[in-house]
């Protein structure tokens, strides 16, 4: 299939005729649908990508003014994903949860298999302390614990929870922690590995890093920090290309229908009006390796699924001597 993608000649600096180009398509069903399939939403993502197709172009039309301004930087990613949460609410959708988690299973799952090859490196001892930083419902902690303790490497798992979003209860028998507690923590230790997936690009700004350094600085030696998000090779924000705005701007409105689909609590009662949203850049984790108190070496893997792609970063504490 030839590929429907916004090439150097629409993606040029000036902004009028390029990004009207671009709003054009995403007005067009037929021709998103192309852009679509050509950037990772294959017939495996078939649901999301009906689903998507149903929606957004509708809601394209309504709101090109909008669109106008997140292309010219006046208005965020963040700003748009709450309008389109907006309009999908008042239509009260009832997304199927199940089909929705297998549009997205493989990388999921790929991005699993990548985290227990790293704690599977790890060396033995008596007792493991593992940190989920945006814990969610704890019930992938719970499932990473029951594998840690059949390797036979640990006599004892604890299973420790933070969560800047607290959108969703702990499982039982995971220790809830505060910021208060990553204070002390600080001065004494207890952590040996963070686990944070797919949370920081839906944590605010005044708590992704200042937590996420915090939680840091209180590991112990030799601790393993492993971040999943969401790929972004661009430097800066800064520094982002139109075609760049559009693809965030489409993985954006998937992760909403997604997140609506799988937590669609997130969205009602207490919780409404607080989904945020803002993708990572190379100058994100620059700042937080500024803030890290300690010596580490860093890791790092892209699992390629076009516009699906997903980051890996780990930070291995180097130990004390």
């Amino acid at each position: 299939m030839e590929r429907v993608a916004i090439n150097e000649e629409v993606v040029k600096p000036e902004f009028g005729a390029s990004v009207n180009k671009i709003i054009s398509m995403l007005l067009t069903p037929s021709i998103l649908e192309k852009w679509l399939i050509n950037h990772g939403f294959t017939a495996q993502r078939e649901y999301t990508l009906e689903l998507l197709l149903q929606h957004f172009s509708p809601f394209c039309q309504k709101h090109q003014l909008l669109l106008q301004g997140y292309f010219s930087g006046l208005n965020t990613l963040n700003g748009i994903a709450n309008q389109f949460i907006n309009y999908l609410g008042y239509r009260h959708l009832d997304f199927d949860a199940e089909t929705m988690f297998s549009n997205a299973v493989d990388y999921v799952r790929d991005a699993e298999k990548e985290i227990e090859k790293i704690l599977n490196q790890r060396t033995a001892q008596n007792k493991l302390n593992v940190l989920g930083f945006g814990l969610g419902d704890g019930l992938y902690e719970e499932k990473i614990k029951s594998k840690l303790l059949s390797t036979g490497l640990y006599n004892e798992v604890n299973l420790y929870g933070y969560d800047p979003i607290t959108l969703d209860s702990f499982t039982k028998g995971i220790n809830k922690i505060t910021k208060a507690d990553l204070e002390i923590m600080k001065q004494d230790p207890i952590i040996d590995v963070i686990i944070t997936r797919w949370v920081l690009h839906h944590t605010s700004l005044d708590h992704r890093w200042n937590d996420l350094t915090l939680a840091i600085n209180a590991c112990r030696s030799k601790a393993d920090i492993i971040i999943v998000e969401e790929s972004s090779l661009v430097p800066t924000s800064a520094s982002r290309t139109y075609e760049n705005k559009l693809e965030e701007l489409i993985l954006g409105i998937f992760d909403v229908i997604v997140n609506m689909g799988l937590h669609p609590h997130w969205f009602q009662g207490e919780n409404e009006g607080s989904f945020f949203l803002k993708y990572l850049y190379q100058e994100d984790f620059k700042f937080i390796e500024s803030k890290i108190s300690r010596l580490y070496h860093k890791h790092k893997q892209t699992l390629d699924y076009s516009i699906h792609s997903q980051q890996i970063i780990h930070y291995a504490l180097i130990p004390f001597y």
